[in-house]
């Protein structure tokens, strides 16, 4: 540690971004602090199997990932502080963040605290999480494959879901509460790939056995339901960053993600943003990763100047 209780770097959040900026930083001989509100791995760990890591042609467990990242971190002389943090104070020279009512200060900060999915909030939803549904088309495209499946959204994620899809599985559908997509523009271009469109109708419950079997649909204009027999669903309704406690300490889109570039840097000195948390149009482990790798970095430049 470069001076009495004040490290170089604190990291916040112990996603596959904040391991990896923790990983790197504790390398290339800075005092590190890494907090995690819950457990190790974020979002990942919560996936039954992850399918598209380099490595793992066969899939692996998120949680068996997130606990062989979190050997790397204690094996780079880390410890992991297992406390929310309820405040921040990032602007000024010296970075202060508040956990279990202590201060904690550090030269510098990298914010990985990443974003989940906005829940459907629907009868069968937590069941069917990793037995059928998914809230990533382009981390699970391959449990759709050759199959039917469902698409629950009418913005852009949602559109790009299926479009993706539509070179996957054999049917998509597409179900907006909406009478229109938010990305009018898109509608020719998912009826040239068969993506069936059902507009003004909710999904009202996902039936599963274990696996998804079925989506009960409600037609907001006739109140009809319809069961909609499907062996996949993904959810597409947005995401939510979890960046309340920067509000105010560093500029955020009008989504409410952190801006940051490429390199990670925000608009404040010594302050970086990696992974979901950041704004980017890929969220996935690999670019996670590249978040962390590139925010150490970024991090030993800004103390070495």
């Amino acid at each position: 540690m470069t001076g009495r209780n004040i490290y170089d770097v604190t990291v916040v959040g112990a996603g596959p971004a904040g391991m990896c900026a923790a990983i790197y930083a504790a390398d290339s001989g800075m005092s590190v602090r890494l907090f995690e509100r819950l457990g190790c791995g974020g979002q990942m760990a919560e996936a039954s199997s992850i399918d598209n890591l380099p490595g793992f042609a066969r899939g692996i467990p998120g949680a068996d990932i997130a606990e062989r990242m979190s050997e790397c971190v204690s094996a780079a002389g880390v410890a992991i502080t297992y406390s929310d943090v309820i405040h921040a104070d990032v602007c000024g020279k010296i970075k202060a963040v508040t956990a279990d009512g202590e201060r904690h200060l550090s030269r510098s900060i990298i914010i990985a605290t990443g974003a989940h999915p906005r829940a459907l909030d629907i009868p069968g939803e937590k069941e069917s999480r990793g037995h059928g549904l998914s809230y990533c088309a382009e981390c699970d495209g391959r449990i759709a494959k050759g199959k039917r499946c469902a698409v629950i959204g009418g913005g852009p994620s949602a559109v790009s879901d299926a479009l993706h899809l539509s070179a996957i599985a054999d049917e998509v559908y597409l179900i907006h509460r909406g009478e229109r997509l938010r990305v009018p523009e898109y509608e020719e271009k998912l009826i040239a790939r068969n993506v069936r469109l059902m507009y003004s109708s909710e999904a009202e419950e996902i039936l599963a056995d274990p696996r998804v079997k079925a989506l009960r649909i409600k037609n907001n204009v006739t109140n009809e339901t319809q069961l909609l027999e499907c062996e996949a669903v993904f959810a597409a309704i947005g995401r939510i960053p979890a960046s309340e406690i920067w509000r105010g300490q560093v500029p955020l889109d009008p989504s409410g993600y952190i801006v940051a570039g490429e390199d990670t840097r925000t608009a404040v000195s010594g302050v970086f943003a990696a992974g979901d948390i950041r704004t980017k149009s890929l969220r996935q482990i690999v670019t996670a990763l590249s978040d962390g790798a590139a925010a150490a970095v970024a991090a030993r430049e800004f103390i070495t100047n």
